[in-house]
């Protein structure tokens, strides 16, 4: 590991050395683990992390290992069950009020990938509760949460997909699906479905819950439309009562063609993120806002960096002065895209503040954002540099003008002179056996700020001569 830290200037590019940079508390490999996906924190600043388990070739299991405070690995558990065959995946992590921690995912199971939450002790790893939830059960089902939170009352919410009785031929059978679970013993207290009117795919992506206790839901129904397929995916934004889960309001927004991230502020208000469509230009990096009562739409922003490519948003966070903050990319995802972070008020979604940022190779993308103890901006994503290739990078900017505090840069050990495998080698990454060229792309997929104010951040770094991937954690300590 080779930390960097850098310091962007003009909004565009970043190479002069920042002395104030917080140092690098700690960073550490996950033994026998290629990928970290999911991560959260304790209160006591202990760190879990999603990664894949040893499986036969082709298969894939999954797990969640517990960091210390000082990186060191505490426990590690499976999350399978028996199988003919394992892939198992864990979309996200919570931490509940007693330390322990609830995965959701989905996890295979004799009649094939099911919706499922797991709840392990924090201090031991030890199995408290297992629940897996099942649609219109079939040899081949493919259910799966996508998404998980907890309600103030420490139960669990998880979205995602469940398998209706029937289809229409040639139609999908995945219904948007939120469950609603108790902390305790996860006890299922409540189910919501919905099928979308042209009966295909439908999927819940993203849940939260607001102070209520109400849980706010994004993802895609299907309903018909004049095209190829015979219908469209629209994104759809719903308010289900949290003591019974009854529909409260839902909202389709047309202009969106995904969303990417959902939040709330302080107010109970929806922010959300994902690709953009308006006029000529493909796809923008977009941002909403929704009225949390009522769903009604207040407003929606658009940045438009290339007229010919796709761009997009992908997280979104509350600003403390009411104003909201996203991370994403524009410019040509392929060739010259840089991470971009941007302000909006909070009112009007009015621009305040745009920042461009790029390796010194000319390429960069935001991944993740959320606000630092001091109420700064922080994001995490990849800078592609010049000779170490794609970096896993972590950016502190003034929330009030998006002027850049802090930056640092992890690049794994790999060798490898190749940033991006060539086109018939490119499913592979540069990480088969059997491929000769070896690929160096550190990746970024978690960040939080725990409650000490320190940055912990997850992802992929490359090590060796091939690039081989490696699980890491990382915390930088909190700012002076």
């Amino acid at each position: 590991m080779i930390p960097r830290p850098w310091a962007a200037w003009g909004g565009i590019v970043a190479v002069a050395l920042l002395a104030a940079a917080p140092a690098l508390a700690w960073e550490r490999r996950v033994r026998d683990a290629s990928s970290a996906w999911a991560a959260a924190t304790t209160p006591t600043g202990d760190v879990f992390v999603a990664i894949p388990f040893p499986a036969r070739r082709h298969e894939a299991k999954v797990g969640v290992a517990k960091l210390s405070a000082q990186g060191r690995e505490r426990w590690r558990r499976s999350l399978a069950v028996r199988a003919p065959e394992h892939s198992d995946e864990i979309y996200g992590l919570v931490v509940t009020a007693e330390g322990d921690v609830v995965a959701g995912g989905a996890i295979d199971v004799a009649s094939g990938l099911e919706f499922a939450a797991v709840r392990l002790s924090g201090r031991t790893g030890r199995l408290q509760w297992r629940r897996i939830m099942q649609g219109t059960q079939r040899i081949g089902a493919y259910h799966e949460a996508r998404g998980i939170a907890l309600d103030p009352s420490g139960d669990v919410v998880l979205a995602g997909t469940l398998e209706s009785a029937t289809a229409l031929q040639y139609h999908g059978t995945d219904d948007l699906a939120v469950v609603k679970l108790a902390g305790a013993d996860g006890a299922e207290r409540w189910r919501f479905v919905l099928d979308g009117t042209a009966q295909t795919y439908d999927s819940a992506d993203r849940v939260a819950v607001d102070a209520a206790g109400d849980v706010i839901v994004a993802g895609m129904v299907a309903n018909p439309a004049p095209t190829v397929t015979g219908y469209r995916a629209d994104v759809t934004f719903m308010k289900l009562a949290g003591a019974d889960g009854r529909l409260l309001w839902r909202t389709t927004v047309g202009a969106f063609v995904d969303e990417r991230s959902l939040a709330l502020d302080p107010a109970g208000n929806v922010l959300a993120t994902g690709t953009y469509i308006a006029g000529t230009s493909p796809a923008d990096f977009g941002v909403l806002k929704l009225d949390g009562a009522t769903g009604t739409l207040r407003w929606t922003a658009a940045i438009d960096g290339s007229t010919n490519t796709w761009e997009s948003a992908f997280d979104v966070v509350a600003l403390p002065s009411g104003d909201v903050a996203a991370v994403g990319f524009t410019g040509d995802y392929y060739t010259r895209a840089s991470l971009t972070v941007a302000a909006f008020d909070g009112a009007t979604g009015a621009e305040r503040w745009r920042r461009l940022i790029k390796g010194t190779d000319g390429w960069g993308i935001g991944r993740s954002i959320a606000v630092g103890p001091g109420g700064d901006v922080i994001v995490g994503g990849q800078l592609r540099n010049v000779e170490s290739c794609y970096d896993v990078a972590v950016l502190e900017l003034s929330a009030a003008t998006g002027a850049t505090v802090m930056a640092q840069v992890l690049d794994g050990t790999a060798t490898a002179t190749a940033c991006d495998a060539p086109r018939d080698q490119e499913p592979c990454r540069g990480r088969c056996p059997f491929t000769g060229i070896g690929i160096d792309r550190d990746e970024l997929t978690s960040l939080a700020i725990d409650r000490n104010g320190r940055i912990v951040f997850s992802g992929t770094l490359d090590d060796g001569r091939r690039g081989r991937s490696h699980a890491f954690a990382a915390q930088l300590d909190a700012a002076p």
